[in-house]
């Protein structure tokens, strides 16, 4: 017996079988599935967000032994490598990842904060030149030019032309919503008007139009205080893409490429 206990293999086998003892017991312990006070009110707050009420004790039973059904089947798809080469998987995990790394603060955000911003991209917060005009539509060139010529009460301008749907005023227009409603070669002939009498014609995909300018207003900064709640989700936004960007940045020493 003592020269048996003296073969080496002998020792393998025993510190073998104690390891995979003490591995077992490790696992087991891993594989528990714990159900404390804090799942219990977890899934507690989950269905009193949704029903407006408590649980009942055999409602709360039931969510409890639902999670456990749900808890051991999601394990069991991860230990048979079910979320393995699954893109949808792949994009959620993803998506929850980039909502993790772009989390911030707002409560620590102040004041001064969003005032540096706004006055760093004051392009993003002014208001373009904007106009206000009348016009009458006509189907063709000649006819605009002729009833501008012949133009002598301005008083019944609105009985002049062809009945459209369209509106005969524009009010505090930009160029570019001019041009959206209008084509952008209205907008540019627009924009040659200088004078406030009645002009043109100008031609739009609508037709031929006479215009008068009623009054211009100029470019200008839109206030910060009118704007802060915009001016704060921008801040917001851009300080969560800086965050995964910082995010991406500290993982490509962690995953290096290899081009084969």
């Amino acid at each position: 017996m003592k020269q048996l206990i003296k073969e080496p293999v002998v020792w393998f086998m025993l510190v073998a079988v104690v390891l995979f003892a003490a591995e077992g017991a490790i696992s087991s312990r891993q594989d528990a599935i714990i159900i404390n006070d804090k799942v219990t009110a977890r899934i507690t707050a989950l269905w009193t967000a949704q029903m407006q009420r408590p649980p009942s004790e055999q409602e709360l039973e039931a969510l409890l032994n639902s999670w456990v059904k749900e808890e051991m089947f999601f394990r069991e798809a991860l230990r048979l490598g079910l979320d393995q080469n699954d893109t949808i998987v792949r994009r959620r995990l993803v998506q929850k990842y980039n909502f993790m790394m772009e989390e911030v603060e707002s409560q620590e955000i102040s004041q001064q904060d969003l005032l540096g911003y706004y006055q760093r991209n004051q392009d993003k917060y002014h208001l373009p030149e904007r106009i206000t005009f009348s016009n009458i539509l006509f189907k063709s060139q000649n006819k605009a030019t002729e009833t501008l010529a012949t133009m002598t009460n301005e008083a019944d301008w609105r009985s002049l032309g062809v009945a459209t749907l369209l509106p005969d005023r524009y009010a505090r227009r930009s160029y570019k919503e001019v041009g959206y409603a209008l084509g952008t070669e209205f907008a540019s002939g627009l924009a040659k008007i200088t004078d406030s009498k009645w002009g043109g014609p100008i031609q739009s995909s609508y037709g031929y139009h006479l215009v008068r300018i009623e009054n211009r207003l100029p470019a200008e900064a839109i206030p910060f205080e009118s704007i802060v709640d915009k001016v704060s989700y921008d801040f917001l936004k851009e300080q969560a893409e800086a965050n995964l960007e910082r995010s991406a940045n500290a993982l490509r020493s962690r995953y290096p490429l290899v081009h084969e």
